[in-house]
């Protein structure tokens, strides 16, 4: 049995290849008849296809369906990013957009369809391109309920992650943490008008995943799914820009930027001092200096 050739569908195993993120060479290496079982002229022994499965990440017993199953492409949710920028994603970071997705449907399925949460930010709060960041900053710093000065005591930064994780879960946010494996990706969002999910890789510094919560709630109050990297030339498109500089005076609201900035100079050590006690990272304040036209952007490259 184990041995026989596996009457599989052709069809299926290309449709989960490729929502898996690979391509026949990156699989050819271990299962080098992969070209053949997809077109059919030859069938794998339960054995190959049962590692093929733990690979693609998908049951066994799909792959004996008539046709692929009629699931949206994960890729439908990122309608900002064209079929060139998502075919560039991970093969790993698919995966978690997919048990992400998994987990909404649990979400929807566990509460029939209504997130029974208070209070849903999503819906009481929308921006747009047009709006100012800073004055987008401040309405969802007063919806989610957390003073500056409550702010300022939080012992450290791991404490700050966990204290805005639950502020934006009280706001109807499901937060989710995983090791992504991925250091560039920071972590995604995925838009829903009832569960909406923010995931956050667990290996970046606090710092950086407290601004990943941030950027993304940027992208879900636009009503849009995100995906965050550490550096990327998604970076200049319109949208990334704009949640950029709405996640960095949420955790740096521009009154008390000027505030604690005083007439100190732009540079790291005011840096290191504001982020120090805001909790966030001194990239975030150094970023905040160049937008204010305070230091050049070849000024900020350097520090």
């Amino acid at each position: 049995m184990r041995t026989d050739p596996m009457p599989i569908t052709p069809e299926v195993l290309v449709w989960a290849r490729e929502q898996a993120g690979y391509s026949q060479i990156d699989l050819r290496s271990k299962w080098k008849r992969i070209d053949e079982w997809e077109a059919g002229r030859a069938q794998p022994t339960y054995v190959k296809l049962e590692e093929l499965a733990d690979k693609l990440k998908v049951p066994i017993a799909v792959f004996f369906f008539p046709k692929p199953p009629d699931v949206p492409a994960i890729q439908t949710s990122f309608r900002t990013l064209g079929s060139k920028q998502f075919a560039r994603i991970p093969a790993w970071i698919r995966l978690l957009l997919r048990k992400a997705r998994a987990l909404q449907i649990s979400l929807d399925e566990l509460w029939e369809g209504q997130n029974f949460g208070a209070r849903q930010i999503i819906r009481d709060l929308e921006l747009s391109f047009d709006d100012d960041p800073s004055s987008a900053a401040a309405a969802a710093r007063r919806y989610i309920g957390v003073p500056v000065h409550v702010q300022l005591k939080w012992r450290d930064q791991e404490t700050a992650f966990k204290q805005w994780r639950a502020a934006l879960m009280k706001a109807g946010i499901y937060v989710f943490k995983d090791k992504f494996q991925e250091p560039k990706y920071s972590g995604f969002s995925l838009y829903d008008d009832e569960f909406p999910v923010i995931y956050v890789n667990n290996t970046t510094p606090a710092t950086r995943q407290t601004f990943t919560l941030f950027h993304e709630l940027g992208h879900l109050l636009l009503q849009t799914s995100g995906i965050s990297r550490t550096s990327s030339s998604l970076a200049i498109r319109k949208e990334e820009v704009f949640v950029n500089r709405f996640a960095s005076r949420c955790l740096l609201p521009q009154h008390d930027f000027r505030k604690h900035l005083g007439g100190r100079p732009p540079d790291l050590d005011t840096a290191s001092e504001l982020a120090r006690r805001f909790k966030i990272s001194r990239e975030v304040v150094l970023r905040r200096f160049m937008d204010e036209g305070m230091i050049s952007n070849e000024e900020y490259e350097s520090l």
